[in-house]
């Protein structure tokens, strides 16, 4: 994860890189936290994970982007990082979310 992080720090504004270190640190542990407690059924590409816990990625990192962007591209950026999160990479999820938040809100702002 702080390699993630330090990538955003070092090439992006401090905004974008807020928003990365947001989505990882946060809407990660909250997907983990929720889907662990609560989601039983499992995405079929990945039974590590659950729809519920991605739903609350979206959620957490869509309403903390609205601090950085306009609500189509805040929710559009929860959506790609809820997709790399969910994807069957064990723990590179965490360097990969700062990194594709970082270059998709670049397009935005």
């Amino acid at each position: 994860m702080a390699l993630g992080d330090l990538f955003a720090i070092i090439f992006f504004e401090k905004n974008i890189a807020a928003l990365a270190i947001f989505h990882v640190s946060l809407g990660d542990t909250v997907a983990s936290l929720v889907g662990q407690q609560w989601g039983k059924k499992k995405l079929p590409f990945n039974p590590r994970k659950s729809w519920l816990g991605t739903f609350s990625y979206v959620a957490v990192t869509f309403i903390g982007g609205l601090f950085f962007l306009a609500p189509l591209p805040a929710f559009l950026i929860a959506c790609l990082g809820a997709l790399v999160e969910a994807l069957p990479l064990h723990n590179f999820d965490n360097l990969l979310i700062p990194v594709t938040v970082s270059i998709a809100a670049r397009f935005f702002l």
